[in-house]
């Protein structure tokens, strides 16, 4: 993100040789995009190399940024401004959350949580992938997914005992919200590690309240990241809107719903761009981009957790031009407001990676999208259908107005919300969608 920034105010040499590592970063890149994938081995090899050399390109980056005045530290009073952060560690001893509360006296509390220990998370975190593989997959028999449904409502609930409950209770979020008391209060998650594996925001008792009934979630994969997205300008009065749809890539399943989902947006976004089926190209899409505020993607994608900078959008030229993670963050769109991944695992992360927002929706983020919904793993079509209509009924008071983009988190807050109340004992249908940014 550092990379974007101006250098105008620069010196001259040094602001040349910030953007030879610029360059070379992006040609690992097209190294990474170019890597044949035959031998899984070699493929692990190489994205070695290739992790080792962004290192070192990122460590010289640093060591020439701090000859610099560090003017551009984030300011941790003003980023918990519009709501505190959560910064969630696990080490072997316990686990600790960083509480940015935004008050100037005391601007970082420290909160233990001894029940976040590194062993337990581990064993959690693993259990938590295997069942939700086994509860979202139809190879499986009914018994079987209805099993490991239960597995993913237990990980909830012990990550509401062991570190969300509490972390709320320090906060002072103790229940929900009423018409009364105002605006939902929001909340920003910066899960460390392997922890990012995990739906925060969807963290919760077997009855009761859980952090939905309390506060409106986003996260954040750092707290420059969040900076960076904050910078952007603010949205126009009336957004200009583009519409994906790719309900039959090559080589992928269909996507049926898809077309009844753009009929849905086009009736509440009178006025967006449609680029559908063939016309759907990553030329085309790239070039539409740079045009419009906001954009809705109705495809499938691909997540490679071994070599992240390839995982792709699905267009009509994916096998022969594929847009990928690595392109898309390599993007420059200074003021795009809102990016809604209607899309299969759109936040997943390589295992290797998991401090680093590489992956779809943080490529949207990188490319300066203040606002981007994502999925942590598949969802169905039926789902992604029914989260793209209470999300826009919300950004558009069911189309009477543009669409307010920088409501994105409360209109997804909303969305999910609903699709708890209809299925309450499946939470991989509601807890995978979350919101990225401002």
């Amino acid at each position: 993100m550092d990379i974007r920034r101006d250098l105008h105010d620069l010196d001259p040499a040094r602001a040349k040789e910030l953007r030879l590592i610029d360059a070379r970063l992006r040609a690992l890149d097209a190294q990474d995009r170019a890597a044949a994938a035959e031998d899984f081995a070699q493929r692990r090899a190489l994205d070695r190399e290739l992790a080792a050399e962004r290192a070192r390109l990122t460590e010289h980056w640093s060591r020439l940024r701090g000859e610099e005045p560090a003017d551009d530290a984030p300011d941790l009073t003003a980023l918990a401004a519009d709501g505190p952060l959560v910064l969630v560690a696990s080490v072997r001893s316990g686990g600790y959350a960083f509480l940015l509360t935004g008050n100037p006296a005391r601007p970082v509390e420290v909160l233990e949580l001894p029940g976040l220990d590194r062993r337990s998370a581990d064993e959690r975190v693993l259990t938590f992938l295997t069942a939700r593989h086994f509860a979202t997959s139809d190879a499986y028999p009914l018994r079987v997914r209805q099993s490991a449904q239960a597995e993913v409502r237990d990980t909830l609930a012990w990550l509401w005992t062991a570190a969300a409950g509490p972390v709320l209770e320090a906060l002072g979020l103790t229940g929900t919200p009423t018409p009364q008391s105002g605006p939902w209060p929001r909340l920003w998650w910066c899960p460390v590690g392997f922890l990012s594996y995990l739906p925060w925001h969807a963290a919760g008792p077997p009855t009761g309240e859980g952090v939905l009934d309390r506060a409106v979630s986003s996260y954040t994969a750092s707290l420059r990241a969040l900076a960076y997205v904050r910078s952007m300008p603010a949205a126009p009065a009336h957004p200009r809107t583009l519409i994906v749809a790719q309900p039959e890539a090559p080589g992928a399943s269909p996507l049926r719903g898809v077309m009844e989902e753009v009929a849905l947006l086009q009736a509440l976004l009178p006025g967006a761009t449609l680029i559908a089926g063939a016309d759907a190209t990553k030329e085309a899409v790239l070039a539409a981009l740079a045009d419009h505020d906001a954009v809705h993607l109705a495809c499938h994608a691909m997540t490679d957790v071994h070599a992240p900078g390839t995982s792709r959008l699905l267009l009509a030229d994916h096998e022969s031009a594929p847009l990928t993670v690595a392109e898309l963050s390599a993007l420059y769109l200074p003021g795009r407001q809102l990016a809604m991944l209607s899309a299969c695992s759109t936040s997943e992360i390589s295992p290797d990676l998991t401090n680093e927002a590489l992956h779809l929706t943080g490529a949207f983020q990188l490319a300066g999208f203040r606002h981007v919904t994502g999925a942590l793993w598949p969802v169905s079509d039926a789902t992604a259908g029914e989260v793209s209509r209470a999300f826009y009924a919300h950004l558009t008071a069911s189309g009477t107005r543009p669409p307010r983009t920088d409501e994105a988190a409360f209109a997804l807050h909303a969305a999910v919300r609903e699709l708890r109340a209809a299925y309450p004992a499946t939470p991989t249908i509601w807890a995978s969608y979350i919101h990225t940014g401002a």
